[in-house]
């Protein structure tokens, strides 16, 4: 879903006229796990960004009848977002969640000129867990939907809510099994050797109480980043379902600096 938000503001002499923010969904590749982020963006975009500067946002949902591979979503992506049209002149910032962040360093690889930054949240360049994963019968462990316990364990964390929890549990159990399990053999195919070469603004959001991104996943994409902002935040894995207001703030003052 689209929309389109005009700010106000006292500050002047901005570089950029628009921006066209959008936003990647983790492994369930929906659009309905981020309302809280982008209200939580909307308002302090509406204080902190110049009015003469037009706001385009976009929450995307991946596609179900086409391969889930990286390359397949790539060029998905790349006509979604019409990135070799000539009419394409948007100022396009990536926010990504997990799954996508591989995805949108391919993106900001391939189209430097229509993306203007990339922001990663809960972000990794290799697969974080053992491609040993691969062997298992993803298809059947996908089937159950996860309980309350291993939800906040490994996604929204302790101290979530119910609201929260029973949420995301819908999402996942609305996600088709096969499509879980194709993706989660994209990330387990990530080779660590190939890793991002991208040189525009990128900011990370690291959540610190990760259960399914360990330190040293962390720690790699931070090593292939080395310009990125670094922002570590005390978050489970779903960073921006769990501390919105947070990532909102971070995510609005990397904005503000790369207009």
């Amino acid at each position: 879903m689209t929309s389109s938000l005009s700010f106000n503001s006292q500050l002047e002499n901005t570089k950029t006229d628009s921006l066209h923010l959008v936003f990647l969904p983790g492994l369930h590749g929906t659009d309905e796990l981020f309302c809280a982020l982008n209200s939580a963006i909307s308002v302090l975009l509406e204080v902190r960004i110049p009015s003469e500067v037009e706001i385009s946002k976009t929450t995307v949902s991946y596609p179900t009848d086409i391969p889930q591979s990286y390359s397949s979503l790539l060029k998905w992506l790349v006509l979604k977002l019409a990135l070799e049209s000539e009419e394409n002149n948007d100022n396009i910032i990536l926010i990504a969640e997990s799954f996508s962040s591989p995805l949108v360093m391919m993106l900001a690889d391939a189209y430097p000129e229509q993306i203007k930054a990339v922001i990663l949240g809960a972000g990794f360049c290799a697969s974080p867990v053992s491609s040993y994963l691969s062997l298992l019968p993803l298809t059947l462990i996908f089937s159950i939907t996860p309980p309350r316990f291993a939800t906040r364990y490994f996604l929204t964390g302790s101290a979530s809510s119910d609201l929260l929890v029973e949420h995301v549990r819908d999402v996942i159990s609305n996600t088709h099994v096969k499509i879980f399990s194709e993706r989660l053999r994209t990330v387990l195919s990530l080779a660590e050797n190939l890793p991002p070469t991208i040189q525009l603004p990128t900011m990370l959001l690291q959540a610190s109480a990760d259960a399914l991104i360990p330190e040293d996943a962390q720690n790699l994409l931070e090593h292939h980043l080395p310009h990125a902002n670094i922002q570590r935040i005390d978050a489970p894995h779903f960073i921006f379902q769990s501390e919105p207001k947070i990532c909102a703030q971070h995510i609005v003052t990397f904005i503000k600096s790369v207009l």
